[in-house]
């Protein structure tokens, strides 16, 4: 049986030969599994849900954006100081929360595992 021809790679701008839709470089790694506790197990239960729900309500925006003159939804609650377990009072306190658009949620989380 005859093999068929190779194509062009699909990643933009790559054009490379394969018999496949990408190439060796650019195929899609394969996703790692989240190996993390249940999200209810992690604190991020029926009581945090109706939470965040009221907090986005009452504030609406990314603070930090906000802060730089620039107005964009809240897309994240983010626990200024990170709860420890579902028992730590901080994790349902509305003083440790704050409003932050995923971007900024990003950076702040990166910022804090350094």
């Amino acid at each position: 049986m005859a093999k068929a021809p190779n194509r062009i790679c699909t990643y933009p701008g790559c054009g490379k030969a394969t018999p496949t839709g990408r190439c060796e470089k650019h195929q899609k790694k394969e996703r790692s599994v989240d190996t993390r506790e249940q999200s209810n197990i992690r604190g991020y239960d029926h009581r945090w849900r109706r939470l965040r729900a009221a907090w986005v309500r009452q504030n609406p925006l990314c603070v930090h954006c906000k802060a730089k003159g620039k107005v964009t939804p809240v897309q994240e609650v983010d626990h200024i100081i990170p709860f420890s377990g579902i028992d730590d009072p901080l994790r349902l306190d509305p003083s440790n929360l704050q409003s932050l658009c995923k971007s900024c949620h990003r950076i702040k989380t990166v910022n804090e595992q350094k």
